[in-house]
């Protein structure tokens, strides 16, 4: 079994994902996420993107460091999934570590990030 395999069925054992499931289920789910996919869409998520990541970087002081996966790559899927779904953007901080946590808990790496949710 692959890793990508074995990290599909430690996140869903009942193949309810698009990359676990096939055949009827996989075409149900595939229509259900399809409509987000569609070019005009897509121009709506990258300028979501857009404007979510001028806001972040809109409060970086200059000279200031700054940790790009912290502060700008783990924070945008988090607020683009919350947009997407119409979930708050306060949701977004326990979304993004709630995801690593689940990412991580199949690898060998360390999530230290648990008990900050």
């Amino acid at each position: 079994m692959s890793q990508a395999s074995d990290v599909d069925a430690f996140l869903d054992p009942g193949g309810h994902t698009l990359t676990g499931s096939d055949g009827f289920d996989h075409q149900r789910l595939r229509r259900l996420v399809s409509p987000w996919f569609s070019p005009k869409r897509i121009e709506q998520l990258r300028e979501r993107v857009r404007v979510t990541a001028d806001a972040v970087l809109a409060d970086v002081e200059p000279g200031t460091d700054f940790d790009v996966m912290a502060e700008l790559a783990d924070i945008i899927p988090s607020r683009l999934f919350c947009w997407m779904m119409g979930v708050p953007d306060s949701d977004a901080p326990a979304l993004a570590r709630l995801s690593k946590v689940l990412l991580t808990g199949h690898s060998r790496v360390t999530a230290t990030i648990w008990p900050a949710c």
